[in-house]
């Protein structure tokens, strides 16, 4: 794991965004994690190099991310294929990281299905990514809505309340179709 690197290499994967490695044995369902992926993944640094459930190795993926992400890896494994996705995980803290996850599932002399894979944090690369598109005049007039909206609240009139929340639905409205749109537009 890092510990066993020089020097020089650990810190130029810290650098990089490196978290850490995964190691999963498919047949029998144990996954051990090093020390950074157990705390970033797992949400348990104690949990390094324990055999873990997958599951419990995937304890902070973000609840929105869960479903996808699960199915991608289950799918890895039955398929002896390889992975390469980006997605969230939720510190205990409550702090959202993005990761990007790469790896593969092998079949071993043994006969046993086994993966391999590493964690790489693009939190900071994602971010800047975010700040390089303009905003849409659309997102924009839902970002005021949406402070006007805190604003009334505290202020406490029903009637304005209501009526932000319907002017937030029709934002809404739009903006999902305007990124239909602009998807459909891609392919």
């Amino acid at each position: 794991m890092l510990t066993e690197l020089p020097g020089a290499i650990v810190s130029a994967l810290e650098a990089s965004g490196f978290i850490g490695i995964w190691d999963w044995n498919v047949t029998t369902g144990e996954v051990r994690l090093d020390p950074r992926s157990a705390a970033m993944v797992a949400g348990d640094a104690d949990l390094a190099t324990q055999v873990i459930t997958l599951d419990r190795a995937l304890n902070c993926l973000h609840p929105d991310d869960r479903n996808w992400v699960r199915g991608e890896i289950v799918k890895m494994g039955r398929t002896e294929g390889s992975i390469s996705a980006e997605y969230r995980v939720q510190l205990p803290s409550g702090e959202i990281r993005w990761l990007l996850d790469r790896g593969r599932v092998t079949r071993q002399s043994d006969g046993t299905l086994r993966g391999y894979g590493v964690w790489t944090d693009i939190t900071d690369s994602r971010q800047m990514a975010e700040l390089d598109e303009p905003a849409s005049g659309l997102e924009i007039a839902t970002d005021h809505c949406l402070i006007a909206r805190a604003e009334i609240q505290k202020a406490g009139s029903p009637l304005l309340q209501h009526l932000t929340d319907v002017l937030l639905l029709e934002l809404g409205r739009s903006l999902a179709r305007s990124y239909t749109h602009t998807a459909g537009s891609l392919h």
